[in-house]
C-alpha cells in the first residue's frame, strides 16, 4: 500500500469516527421519515403524470377512431351516389385514421400497465411509510433512554470513585468533630448537679401520670373487693350482674328463689360501696319475662304490665350496655328494672 493510499484510508477513517459520534439517532430518524415523505410526493407527482398521459392518450385514440369511423361513412355515401373517386379518397383517409387510432390504442395499453406498476409502487412505499412513522416514536423513546441510562451508570460510577467516596468520608468526619464539640460546650455550660435533680423531678412526674392511668384502668382491683369471679358483666370500671324482678314481686315464685335474688341485690349494693375507691360501679339489671328456651310453654299475665308483651333479649342487653357505657358514670348500687312495668303491679 502506498503513502497517498495509507494518508485516504486515514482520512477516511477519521472522518467516519467523527460522523459516527456526532450522529444522533433521534434526528437521524426524524430526517429519514422527512426524506421518506418527501420522496413519497415525488412518487405521487409522477404517478399523477402518468395517469394524465394514460388519460390523453385513450381521449387521442378514441378522437382517431371516430375520424375512422366518419369517413368510413363518408366513403359509402360516395359509393352510392356513383363517384368512386371520392370513395377512394374516403377510404385513404379512413385507413390513415384507423392506423393511428391502433397505435395509439397500443400505447395506451402500454401507458395503462406502467400506471398500474406505479400504483402498486406507490402503495408499498405508503406502508412502508407508515411503518416507519409508527415506529419514529418508538425508536426515539428506546434512543432517549438509553442515553438516560448511560447518564445515570456514568453519574454512578463517578461516585463509586475513590475521590468521591474519599470527600464523603472526610465530610463525615469533619461532622462527627463538630458535634462532638457542641456536646463538649453544652456539658460545660450545664450545672450537673441541677441536671440530676431536674432529671429526677421529670421522672417522678411520669411515674405519678402512670400511677394515676393504672388506677383508672385497673383491670381487677386489689384484695379485698372480688377478683372479678361469678357472673359479673365488667366493662371499663363498671360492673353488672342480671337478676329477675321476682325477688321485688313478694316470693311470686318461691321464698327461696326471691331471698336468693334479694341476695344478689344485697350484694350489688355492697360491691358498689366497697369497690367506688376504685373508681368502680355496680348496678344490677333486674330483667321481668324474656323470650328464651326457660320461659317457652309457660302463660305469663301480660295484661297485668303497663307494657302488655313479653321482653326480648335485645331488650336486657341494651340495659347491659347502658350500664357499662361512660352514660351511666354516676349510677352505682342501683337494680334496674327491665320488666315493662311488671313490678308497679
Amino acid at each position: 500500500m502506498g503513502l497517498l493510499d495509507r494518508v485516504s484510508t486515514l482520512v477516511r477513517a477519521n472522518l467516519n469516527d467523527l460522523i459516527d459520534r456526532a450522529e444522533d439517532p433521534e434526528k437521524v430518524i426524524k430526517q429519514l421519515i422527512i426524506d421518506m415523505n418527501n420522496q413519497l410526493i415525488q412518487v405521487k407527482t409522477q404517478v399523477a403524470a402518468a395517469i394524465a398521459d394514460e388519460k390523453r392518450l385513450y381521449q387521442r385514440q378514441q378522437e382517431a377512431q371516430q375520424q375512422a369511423d366518419e369517413w368510413q361513412s363518408k366513403a359509402e355515401l360516395a359509393v352510392e351516389k356513383g363517384d368512386d373517386d371520392l370513395a377512394k379518397q374516403a377510404l385513404a383517409r379512413r385507413n390513415s385514421y384507423t392506423q393511428t387510432a391502433q397505435g395509439l390504442q397500443e400505447q395506451w395499453q402500454a401507458q395503462s400497465a406502467q400506471v398500474q406498476t406505479l400504483k402498486d409502487a406507490l402503495r408499498q412505499l405508503e406502508t412502508k411509510v407508515s411503518e416507519a412513522e409508527a415506529k419514529k416514536d418508538l425508536l426515539i423513546a428506546r434512543s432517549r433512554r438509553a442515553r438516560a441510562e448511560e447518564t445515570v451508570q456514568k453519574t454512578l460510577s463517578g461516585v463509586r470513585g475513590v475521590g468521591a467516596m474519599s470527600d464523603f468520608e472526610r465530610l463525615e468526619e469533619k461532622v462527627e468533630q463538630q458535634e462532638a464539640r457542641a456536646a463538649a460546650y453544652t456539658d460545660l455550660s450545664t450545672d450537673t448537679l441541677d441536671q440530676k435533680f431536674a432529671t429526677l423531678e421529670q421522672e417522678s412526674e411520669v411515674d405519678r401520670q402512670l400511677r394515676d392511668r393504672a388506677r383508672r384502668r385497673l383491670p381487677n382491683p386489689p384484695a379485698p373487693f372480688p377478683q372479678g369471679k361469678g357472673n359479673y358483666s365488667r366493662i371499663g370500671g363498671a360492673v353488672s350482674k342480671a337478676t329477675d324482678s321476682a325477688e321485688e314481686l313478694k316470693g311470686r315464685s318461691g321464698p327461696a328463689y326471691a331471698a336468693a335474688k334479694g341476695g344478689v341485690l344485697a350484694f350489688t349494693k355492697w360491691v358498689a360501696k366497697d369497690g367506688g375507691r376504685y373508681d368502680i360501679q355496680a348496678n344490677a339489671v333486674c330483667p321481668g319475662p324474656v323470650v328464651s328456651e326457660m320461659t317457652c310453654g309457660y302463660e305469663y299475665p301480660l295484661s297485668a304490665q303497663p307494657i302488655a308483651r313479653m321482653g326480648r333479649p335485645a331488650d336486657i342487653a341494651e340495659a347491659v350496655l347502658f350500664l357499662a357505657s361512660n352514660a351511666s358514670n354516676f349510677i352505682t348500687g342501683q337494680g334496674l328494672n327491665v320488666d315493662g312495668g311488671l313490678v308497679m303491679d
